[in-house]
């Protein structure tokens, strides 16, 4: 062996225990925040995702006046529809994020996406009905939004063009027409149509921002030109449905379920529309009817001696005719004005066209605003973005809060408590975020729905 070659069975110098140990890294509190800041995670959305849920406690907790626009201080009054509205548009553009974002899922992958988005639709409605089960005040949005979350399912590979046309023609004629199914369905109270239709929480309203926000996604958020659109289209949507309101209203008196953001109240369909010009009677049948609760409709229904449509067990064994009458009972006029109605209502949560259109484009300049300076302002905004990346979460612990304070079917209505209430919540999300990293409801549903899509790739063909 040529002595300038080493020899490889020499042993090796042995090296003291000092210099072979490896000092045990110290964890950095900071490593997941950094991950909540930074690419590929989007600080804007997390934000505007916070301003909602803030928004929600705000009208479930606190005490806010009616919105009237033309006074500054009534502004806190957008808490109330705005913040849900926001929320189901932020889910649309989370749902395009999930499905691969700007590229459209390839065929393949649809089957595997769908399942796991809809298994997080499980998981959201199993945490939603729990929430209810509470017994709080609550209008618990987590239901209606699992339900929408799986309508939203077949439009996974619609291009952005096609979602925004279908989301346009659905919030333009699908309260008008929830309005006319009501109206000859007698509004009646089934499960299902309540969850759906005639909720506070319907599908004409949500799944039109949905699909709204699934177009926005597959644009591509984070570029500076989709969010000037937001913007710009924003509010232009807000200055159409206020112009056509304040026309509507000059002409036809005060519209609506609720208060108008344009100032003055906002009166039923029988003291408005319907009485102005219809020749129907405020004190009718049908507007009595609509008023009624279950309870008293079916009261109605027994002592109405055939009257109007009713249970046949109330007469006793046979058949009860309910079609006799029924163009009387429900006069066109009526219907129309009812439809006109849901069209022109600009009132919070009234799931009316002109609502859709105002706090739609208040959501979309929320979200352009919050995108534009979240992309600047990272580490400024951590306390927001950490509640905002957990909503499921922050939701939830709110609805928990307003349990243990009150009690089943009590009221929290203090903005001390609203504040205090908000403030915990931030910080403490932001200290899960450093030591946790993703939200524990968050991370149920992830774990739950990666857990399903395995298990279905993995199993077998027969």
């Amino acid at each position: 062996m040529p002595a300038s070659l080493p020899d490889s069975t020499a042993a090796a110098p042995v090296e003291s225990t000092e210099a072979l140990a490896v000092p045990t890294p110290r964890r950095d509190p900071f490593a997941k925040l950094k991950k909540l800041v930074n690419p590929p995670r989007i600080v804007g959305l997390d934000v505007a995702r916070a301003l909602a849920i803030l928004g929600m406690m705000a009208a479930h907790m606190g005490v806010a006046p009616e919105l009237v626009w033309a006074d500054p201080s009534t502004w806190g009054g957008i808490c109330h529809g705005a913040p849900a509205i926001l929320f189901a548009f932020l889910a649309g553009i989370s749902f395009a994020l999930m499905s691969g974002g700007q590229r459209m899922p390839a065929a393949e992958e649809l089957p595997t996406i769908r399942l796991k988005l809809l298994v997080r639709a499980a998981v959201i409605f199993a945490i939603g009905v729990l929430l209810e089960m509470l017994g709080t005040w609550v209008a618990v949005i987590l239901p209606s939004f699992a339900v929408f979350y799986g309508a939203l399912l077949p439009t996974l590979n619609w291009k952005p063009r096609k979602l925004a046309g279908w989301a346009v023609g659905i919030a333009l004629v699908g309260p008008a027409l929830s309005s006319i199914l009501g109206n000859f369905s007698l509004q009646t109270g089934g499960a299902g149509l309540s969850l759906a239709i005639f909720g506070l929480y319907s599908l004409t309203t949500w799944l039109p921002m949905m699909m709204l926000g699934l177009a926005v996604g597959r644009l591509g958020v984070s570029r500076a030109r989709v969010q000037g659109v937001m913007i710009g289209a924003g509010a232009a949507s807000m200055a159409v449905s206020l112009g056509i309101a304040a026309v509507a209203m000059a002409i036809l008196g005060p519209l609506g379920s609720g208060s108008s953001p344009l100032g003055g109240s906002s009166l039923d369909a029988s003291d408005s529309i319907l009485s102005s010009g219809s020749g129907s009677d405020p004190n009718s049948w049908f507007t009595k009817y609509c008023a009624m609760s279950p309870d008293e409709r079916a009261a109605a229904f027994a002592s109405s001696g055939g009257t109007v449509p009713n249970d046949s067990r109330a007469n006793g064994p046979g058949v009860t005719d309910g079609w006799a009458g029924m163009i009387e009972q429900f006069p066109p006029d009526v219907v129309s004005g009812e439809a006109m109605l849901r069209f022109l209502d600009i009132a919070p949560h009234s799931g009316g066209t002109l609502e859709m259109l105002h706090l739609g484009g208040f959501a979309a300049i929320v979200t352009g605003l919050c995108l534009l300076v979240g992309s600047r302002l990272r580490w400024s905004m951590v306390p927001l973005s950490a509640l905002g990346s957990m909503p499921l979460t922050s939701y939830s612990i709110h609805v928990l809060v307003i349990w243990v304070i009150a009690g089943p079917m009590g009221f929290v209505q203090d903005n001390l408590i609203y504040a205090v209430t908000a403030f915990s919540l931030m910080i403490a999300c932001l200290l899960w975020a450093m030591w946790r990293g993703q939200g524990p409801l968050e991370r149920l549903t992830a774990t739950l729905a990666r857990k399903a899509a395995g298990a279905a790739v993995s199993r077998p063909a027969h």
